[in-house]
């Protein structure tokens, strides 16, 4: 048999005159030719006379590791296998790579389909077990589905790797443990001469099992689809201990966090890391789409598809002119082109066939950051307009007004409260959870019954400690035909909070629906508010259980006075209500040249952590302002029907509330308006 020469026709874009010597003919050539390439594998180079490094792993990438391609020939579709192309997003990685490991920091990348991250988490796998001796790779995720993904392009390259830096192995089980070695002939037993570079195969099991790496140390490891492990961050807290110098704290394994837009089904957790990397340590950049200050990596589809990427020379490309650069080639995105050609034609084929189809389209293919946190068909609102809404009022710095409501001796009243409303969506342990009543416009002086409707979901104490469940109460004031009244058909008060003691809650919730004479529609599931407000005797400002219950569970036997319990039925017919009234119409106007403006009832939310809710809204997790403002909206619907006096368009004071929006006062909304206790002792809280 003929003595292997350990060469290969190797296609090297960085030295593209390099060409490997014959280890039988050239021995001594050959042991210096690869003695070299492996410290360029190891350690990188410098082209252009030192002015641009090129990282040891991108050498490997885009020289010596093999992928699948996708070929076409004549007509069909075949699979075939070769070097990755050098696009520009692989030198973005090559950088943000060795920032992270020299910063001890994690990436967490998500972003559009098909630009290869799972490429990345097996090039990056294979590069440090081929490489490097008694080094450990944990290939990680939800899923043993989306773990194969990753391991399946791993064992692709490494059978196709290069034939000096093939390794044997001693163990071969891709669902457990990979190991690098061989054994000794006398002894059969491994040999100490055996590499022991190991893939380690872990799964977390949906996030039910955070400590699935427990044990493990690292070089590299990879969690993939982060937006399917429901809990994400104490899966990652409780492998840290794995990743980090127990003496020092610092970093020794380079970790990414990796997901797919789309695939977001429990993304909650992935989305709050992403959005605060400075809490997780994780690598932070610019976010220049949506001016949220520091985010993860996000990958926008406009450079993650292939097609619209255009060859250009690496000298072009980096800004810098020298021969060891105009040699070599890189696809650069040409994103423009992809907005205009792919993302915006799909856009509008989605939008047509309905929003559930645009919110997977907007998921699969974001553009902007929070588009890849969408959960499909899991939110049935429009997501689009509940952003808008909220960077309105942050440019407009619209904003309530924390109140505390007490009883002076005579009447119950408001002053200002130093507390502030809660502001983070979920809550974490360690927040403060007390919150604090806002109010938007005051009550009525005299309100009639009927004109105030109010949503109540309570919280339940014995479960809330280490809960993100809060206790939300929203108040509503309908359209009616009184003149000189400021805004109506809108949410103008919201206590949402969990404080220590629940009584304080129940009484907060009790004084502002006493302050409002608002009848409330109550999450009866637990009764103790329930019983608090009996209790008091202020049980009549509670809604009996609605009639129309029935419609919705004909057969139910279940009868209880006050409110109802939000079974998945009933929260499809509340969301309904609450959908309809964010896209409805609420008001038309037309300038002097005659085009027409319409204001869609979302103008009219002005709480930001509400349309936050609406934003991330799922059918599984804790979403109480939803919940509460569906309530009083839907009891609100309920009485139109029956007592529905005026349109909005009646109203000059309420034009004037859509003219404001259109301004730029840099105050508040409700200038103009006063309250009883306004009127009595001219205080100036609302002007």
């Amino acid at each position: 048999m003929a003595k292997e020469t350990y060469q290969r026709k190797t296609k090297n874009i960085w030295f593209p005159n390099q060409k490997e010597p014959n280890a039988i003919t050239d021995p001594e050539l050959f042991l210096a030719y690869w003695a070299r390439e492996k410290e360029r594998l190891i350690d990188g180079f410098y082209l252009a006379n030192g002015q641009v490094y090129v990282s040891g792993w991108l050498y490997w990438h885009t020289v010596y590791w093999t992928i699948e391609l996708n070929t076409e020939i004549n007509g069909k579709a075949y699979k075939t296998t070769g070097t990755p192309t050098f696009r520009d997003i692989d030198w973005e990685m090559s950088i943000n790579k060795e920032k992270a490991e020299a910063a001890g920091e994690i990436i967490e990348l998500v972003g559009a389909r098909g630009f290869g991250k799972s490429v990345w988490d097996g090039s990056i796998g294979g590069y440090y077990y081929t490489l490097f001796d008694d080094v450990e790779v944990c290939i990680s995720g939800a899923h043993n589905t989306d773990i194969r993904v990753v391991t399946d392009k791993i064992e692709v390259g490494l059978t196709n790797i290069h034939p000096v830096l093939k390794k044997q192995r001693i163990q071969s089980n891709w669902k457990t443990t990979v190991r690098a070695g061989f054994k000794d002939k006398k002894t059969g037993q491994p040999s100490e001469m055996s590499s022991n570079s190991r893939f380690e195969i872990r799964n977390y099991k949906q996030g039910n099992d955070s400590m699935a790496c427990n044990g493990l140390r690292p070089k590299f490891h990879v969690l993939d689809e982060i937006g399917k492990i429901k809990n994400l961050k104490a899966c990652v807290s409780d492998t840290v201990p794995c990743w980090i110098n127990p003496d020092t704290g610092k970093y020794l394994a380079v970790v990414i966090l990796s997901g797919t837009g789309g695939d977001m089904e429990v993304g909650q957790d992935a989305g709050e890391m992403f959005f605060e990397p400075w809490s997780w340590n994780i690598l932070q950049f610019d976010d220049i789409w949506e001016g949220r200050g520091k985010i993860g990596w996000f990958m926008p589809a406009t450079k993650a598809i292939g097609k619209y990427k255009e060859p250009k020379k690496l000298s072009e490309y980096l800004g810098i002119k020298h021969p060891d650069l105009d040699q070599i080639s890189i696809l650069v995105s040409n994103e423009q082109r992809c907005l205009d050609e792919f993302v915006k034609p799909r856009r509008l084929i989605a939008e047509k066939a309905g929003l559930s189809s645009m919110i997977k389209e907007k998921a699969y293919y974001p553009i902007v950051p929070s588009e890849s946190f969408l959960v499909i068909s899991q939110n049935p609102f429009n997501v689009d307009q509940a952003k808008a809404q909220q960077i309105r009022l942050k440019e407009k710095q619209i904003t309530g007004t924390p109140v505390e409501i007490y009883h002076d001796g005579e009447q119950l009243t408001h002053k200002f409260s130093n507390k502030r409303p809660i502001d983070r969506f979920p809550v974490r342990t360690g927040d403060n959870t007390e919150g604090v009543i806002v109010m938007i416009e005051p009550p009525l002086v005299g309100s009639p019954w009927g004109l105030y409707t109010a949503g109540i979901d309570p919280y339940n104490q014995d479960k809330s400690q280490n809960s993100d469940s809060l206790g939300a109460c929203y108040v509503f004031k309908r359209v009616h035909s009184i003149t000189g009244e400021a805004y109506q058909d809108m949410l103008v008060a919201y206590y949402v909070g969990r404080p220590d003691d629940q009584f304080e809650w129940f009484e907060n919730v009790r004084k502002l629906l006493k302050y409002y004479n608002a009848t409330a529609l109550v999450e009866n599931e637990n009764p103790g508010f329930i019983q608090y407000m009996t209790l008091k005797g202020d049980g009549h400002y509670l809604r009996d259980q609605p009639e129309w219950l029935k419609d919705i569970h004909s057969n139910s036997s279940v009868k209880r006075d006050k409110g109802l319990h939000v079974t998945p039925k009933i929260r499809d017919y509340l969301n309904d209500h609450l959908k309809r009234y964010l896209n409805d119409v609420a008001y038309t106007s037309t300038d002097e040249e005659g085009n027409k403006r319409e204001f869609l009832g979302v103008h009219k939310v002005l709480d930001p952590m509400l349309l936050e809710e609406i934003i991330k809204y799922n059918s599984t997790g804790n979403f109480d302002r939803v919940v509460a403002a569906s309530l009083a909206i839907a009891y609100a619907d309920e009485l139109n029907q029956k007592m529905k006096e005026a349109t909005a368009n009646d109203h000059d004071v309420y034009k004037s509330y859509f003219q404001k929006i259109q301004t730029n006062q840099k105050r508040s909304m409700f200038n103009d308006v006063r309250s009883h206790k306004t009127m009595k002792s001219k205080n100036k809280m609302f002007l």
